[in-house]
């Protein structure tokens, strides 16, 4: 899987169309460790399910780079799973997504305090700024700095 041409991403999507769950699992997580964004879809089928194996497809999300892989991150943000959520948010910090700052402010609101703990983390990393889980203050940071380029 090593390899990104065309052919050898077609046989790894027939694979998770037509193997068995295993063979399917493995195929996803590996084409997204290595990068490949055809694996996004068959990533986030699962945003929603609680299971492990589901959890773990979306922490591989940290690989794929660029605007999809950027994308499907954050629409993981609004995963109905705590699990999701907070390795989403973050996955933004360790990978620096100074365009999520406004996604990360918003996950301060989150009902569930470690989620709000880790977006505080993700913000910082990215800033180098330390507001704490002052969403006020944080909000109005960033109304400043939102059009600098």
């Amino acid at each position: 899987m090593e390899s990104k041409d065309k052919e050898t991403i077609n046989s790894a999507i027939y694979t998770i169309e037509h193997g068995d769950y295993e063979e399917s699992e493995s195929m996803i997580n590996r084409m997204a460790i290595y990068g490949i964004e055809e694996a996004i879809p068959y990533i986030l089928k699962d945003k929603n399910n609680p299971s492990v194996s589901a959890r773990m497809k979306m922490e591989n999300l940290y690989f794929i780079k660029g605007p999809k892989g950027y994308d499907a991150i954050i629409s993981g943000l609004d995963s109905q799973y705590y699990d999701v959520r907070i390795e989403m948010t973050k996955i933004l910090g360790l990978r620096n997504e100074k365009k999520a700052i406004e996604n990360l402010i918003r996950m301060l609101e989150d009902p569930y305090l470690n989620i709000q703990v880790q977006a505080m983390r993700s913000l910082k990393m990215i800033t180098g700024i330390n507001y704490g889980l002052d969403k006020t203050s944080w909000k109005h940071w960033w109304a400043k700095r939102k059009y600098v380029k």
